[in-house]
């Protein structure tokens, strides 16, 4: 299919042009789904549900489609990650992150009068840190949840 022959989201999220596409990205990952092409998968599915743009067929068929591509991802942690979480938590890094947001508001409190907007800044991002330090965030998981149909 042409670009220019995309005329609709029902034709971009069409099962056999999502077929090609994923396993193109799968050739180029040599052979097994890395993660990109997994969470590709899962998305595509989760807008053609959201918008209702597809029968039930077509649902079906992009939801077998990612099913096979998370049956053969390995799943987990790359190394990669796995390395950096290591680095993190052996140089005590882990824990300079989550002293920063009392250091960080300590800062806000002695800017307050000469700079209240920088002030105001520093405070929001040690709260955004302190929040994410607790409660850590992925957004495919969190749009994963409310993308779903119940």
């Amino acid at each position: 299919m042409r670009v220019d022959e995309l005329t609709s989201l029902r034709k971009l999220l069409d099962p056999d042009l999502v077929g090609r596409v994923l396993a193109a990205y799968r050739e180029k990952d040599g052979g097994e789904p890395k993660t990109y092409t997994v969470q590709l998968a899962w998305k595509l599915l989760s807008i053609a549900r959201v918008t209702d743009c597809l029968e039930e067929a077509d649902l079906e068929a992009l939801d077998d489609l990612r099913a096979g591509l998370e049956k053969e991802h390995e799943g987990g942690m790359t190394e990669k990650n796995l390395a950096v979480i290591r680095q993190v938590l052996t140089a005590n890094v882990w824990g300079d992150v989550v002293r920063l947001p009392d250091f960080l508001v300590r800062e806000a409190r002695e800017l307050r009068e000469k700079a209240p907007i920088k002030a105001a800044l520093l405070a929001q991002r040690a709260v955004a840190i302190g929040i994410l330090t607790i409660a850590p965030v992925r957004l495919g998981i969190s749009l994963g949840s409310s993308l779903r149909r119940t």
